[in-house]
């Protein structure tokens, strides 16, 4: 009897096998409207050439620019408290303003009119140990969109901006 029971199942599962294989034999192949859709909804296909192109500006959007892009030429370096409550994380070569003489700094705003008696440098270096940062306060920088007065007021303290790239 155990001998039927085992044949019985050995034959069920035959059947299965085969009605999968037959199921799968009459699944239609696509029609050709069907392609012809898919492959109008396609954009054209890319060169190589073009697509390590787009990548490769992709990637220079998102790169941050590293400090020896930024400086050119390092003539002074101060160690200096930055005022961090406005400004939580500030990059390095971010402009920095300081209206105490250099004692402590902070980000510079977008335009200085109005402001006397105001040191500029650039955030050179992470915080030390102490709490002090490295500051550049004369070189040569190479910065983009900065405002008017603060090139000339960054020219006659001796921190040249550059805006060419």
């Amino acid at each position: 009897m155990d001998e039927n029971l085992m044949q019985d199942q050995e034959n069920v599962s035959n059947e299965n096998e085969l009605e999968n294989k037959e199921n799968e034999e009459q699944v239609s192949p696509p029609n050709n409207e069907d392609e012809g859709q898919t492959q109008d909804q396609n954009p054209p296909p890319v060169t190589e050439n073009e697509e390590g192109e787009k990548m490769a500006k992709e990637a220079l959007i998102q790169l941050p620019r590293s400090l020896e892009q930024i400086i050119s030429k390092e003539i002074l370096s101060i160690n200096a408290k930055i005022d961090l409550e406005s400004n939580a994380n500030l990059a390095l070569g971010t402009l920095l303003i300081s209206e105490d003489f250099g004692e402590t700094f902070k980000k510079c705003p977008d335009d200085l009119a109005g402001k006397s008696n105001f040191k500029l440098g650039l955030l050179k270096d992470d915080v030390f140990a102490n709490g002090n940062y490295g500051v550049l306060l004369m070189g040569e920088v190479n910065l983009l969109n900065v405002n008017a007065s603060i090139k000339q007021a960054a020219f006659l303290q001796n921190l040249i901006i550059n805006t060419k790239e």
